[in-house]
């Protein structure tokens, strides 16, 4: 899940992803008020966490600069298949 692959989110307790009937949303959520207090409380009141997660997003960008950037994998991905689209 992206909390453990990327770093910079902070789980809600969800453990399984769900298809969601957007007409039935209210009855459909798995989150509980609770949940999401406890991941702000979390962010907001640990430094220590906040700037790792800070940290780790700038790290990110950089990557995502990178790839699009001339010479990049997600450049060289998109001009060498282009012609496939």
């Amino acid at each position: 899940m992206a909390v453990e692959v990327l770093g910079i989110v902070v789980s809600l307790g969800v453990e399984q992803p769900m298809m969601v009937d957007w007409e039935e949303v209210e009855a459909a959520a798995a989150i509980k008020r609770e949940d999401v207090v406890r991941a702000v409380q979390r962010v907001v009141g640990d430094e220590e966490v906040c700037e790792a997660m800070r940290k780790r997003a700038t790290e990110l960008v950089g990557m995502a600069r990178q790839a699009v950037e001339s010479g990049g994998s997600s450049y060289e991905n998109v001009t060498n298949d282009g012609g496939a689209l």
